[in-house]
C-alpha cells in the first residue's frame, strides 16, 4: 500500500487540495468565484420547465381566485421547485396574462 501511495505522489502532511497555499504565502493569481451564469440553453430549458409547471397548475386553480393570490401560489410553487425568483415572476406574469386573455 505504501508503494501505491508513493507512486501516486502522496506525501503525508501535504494539503488535500492542490490549490491551497500555506497561510501568509502570496497567491500567484487571485482566486475566482465559482459562481457563473448558466449557459443560455440551461436558462431556456429552465424557463420551459417553469412554464409547463405553471400551465398545469393553472388548470387546477379555481377560476374566481384573486389575481394576487394566484400569483402568490404559483410563484411559491416554482420557488419550492428551486426556480429563481426572476424566472418565477416572469413566467407567472406571462402565463396569467395569457390565461386572462383565454390563450392556451
Amino acid at each position: 500500500m505504501t508503494t501505491e501511495l508513493n507512486a501516486a505522489s502522496f506525501v503525508a502532511g501535504t494539503p488535500d487540495r492542490a490549490d491551497e497555499t500555506p497561510v501568509g504565502a502570496a497567491s500567484p493569481q487571485p482566486r475566482r468565484s465559482q459562481l457563473t451564469s448558466p449557459p443560455a440553453a440551461d436558462v431556456d430549458d429552465e424557463h420551459t420547465r417553469a412554464t409547463e409547471l405553471v400551465r398545469s397548475k393553472l388548470r387546477t386553480l379555481p377560476r374566481n381566485l384573486d389575481h394576487a393570490k394566484a400569483t402568490q401560489r404559483l410563484v411559491g410553487l416554482l420557488a419550492r421547485r428551486g426556480f429563481s425568483a426572476s424566472t418565477a415572476y416572469a413566467v407567472v406574469k406571462a402565463e396569467l396574462s395569457d390565461a386572462a386573455r383565454g390563450i392556451d
